[in-house]
């Protein structure tokens, strides 16, 4: 009996014990969970005006709300970067950590394109270039992703198309055309980013709206003109060399690389123009030199707006149907449905 009691007394101890510090807790704002980047956030899709964060499962953890939403970019650390609209109202970049918006980084110029993260450094890179009748204002901003400052400034007097890659050589790589208001030429332009200066300049019939960088050379694809988007380029920046790989599909929409095998996936079509062939996808192996296959999803009915590679699997934003999907062994599994998924990120 006296047992008994005893145990009865230990366990009303645990359980005010316990109430005190669930109290405690709850008054600091803490949790007996983690935090959901610590939990697991495993893919983040950009809906309309809004960051939505799901783990492996596909359940949706969290949900960001952020006005004019434009653009964002996972860093190495995790950290998530955002950017909104291109307008100059929008001068900074938000950061998010975890599952909160940890800060706001002011950036001395507006007019935001879109952020590109560099593997080699582990830093953010800003476009800002759409400001072409103010020359001295149109530059690529550079942002720290571990003190999450505007860490410096490239100035840069052209425009950017959509795209920017990174060598392994400390270069900056860029697509776009220069500022002549009769005859614009298109190029891609290698800068070096320890000088912040363009080392080599290198003219295009057309500019690249997708690309990536493998092995000394850039592979790129253009959106703009029907007569020639079905052409995968390869651009050699040592020697200047072109080499152009005609794909069975046209409309070209986005290019990426598999960081496992080196694989070159581009998706086809566009969910604002072209949906005749937005449910392929053409995979290049550089090593090989070739095509080695060409996926098509006509069955599923779907539009591909934003494609990643990570491992064995490739993952799409179907925008169509408003899904994101997973293709693994060349058979597409249906993830969540969500409202407008224009572009999906994946954690390492």
């Amino acid at each position: 009996m006296k047992h008994r009691l005893k145990s009865y007394k230990l366990i009303k101890v645990f359980l005010v014990t316990l109430f005190v510090i669930l109290q405690l807790l709850s008054l600091t704002g803490c949790s007996l969970t983690q935090d959901n980047d610590v939990i697991g956030t495993k893919y983040y899709v950009r809906s309309q005006n809004q960051i939505i964060m799901l783990d492996e499962k596909q359940n949706i953890l969290k949900k960001i709300d952020i006005p004019w939403l434009a653009d964002m970019e996972l860093a190495k650390n995790g950290k998530l970067y955002a950017i909104q609209d291109g307008e100059m109202a929008y001068n900074k970049v938000v950061v998010i950590e975890g599952d909160k918006i940890k800060k706001e980084i002011p950036l001395k110029y507006g007019l935001l394109d879109f952020l590109r993260y560099n593997p080699y450094d582990n830093k953010m890179y800003l476009s800002q270039t759409r400001n072409i009748t103010k020359a001295n204002e149109n530059c690529i901003t550079v942002i720290d992703t571990e003190k999450d400052i505007q860490e410096s400034i490239i100035p840069y007097n052209k425009y950017i198309r959509s795209d920017m890659t990174f060598t392994d050589k400390n270069e900056l790589i860029t697509s776009g055309f220069d500022n002549d208001p009769i005859n614009p030429k298109a190029f891609i332009d290698v800068i070096d980013l320890k000088q912040k200066k363009v080392k080599k300049s290198i003219p295009l019939k057309y500019p690249l709206t997708s690309m990536v960088y493998n092995d000394g050379k850039i592979y790129g694809t253009t959106f703009i003109k029907k007569e020639h988007n079905s052409d995968l380029y390869c651009i050699d920046l040592k020697s200047n060399k072109i080499n152009v790989f005609k794909m069975k599909y046209p409309s070209p929409n986005k290019i990426k690389i598999n960081p496992k095998d080196d694989l070159i996936y581009i998706a086809h079509g566009d969910g604002e123009v072209s949906q005749k062939y937005a449910d392929r996808i053409t995979v290049f192996d550089p090593i090989k030199n070739k095509i080695v296959d060409e996926l098509e999803f006509s069955n599923q009915q779907m539009v591909i707006q934003d494609m990643n590679v990570e491992g064995d699997s490739v993952y799409l934003s179907d925008w169509k149907n408003g899904k994101i999907c997973r293709v693994f062994n060349n058979k597409i599994e249906e993830f969540k449905n969500i409202k407008s998924p224009w572009e999906i990120l994946v954690a390492n």
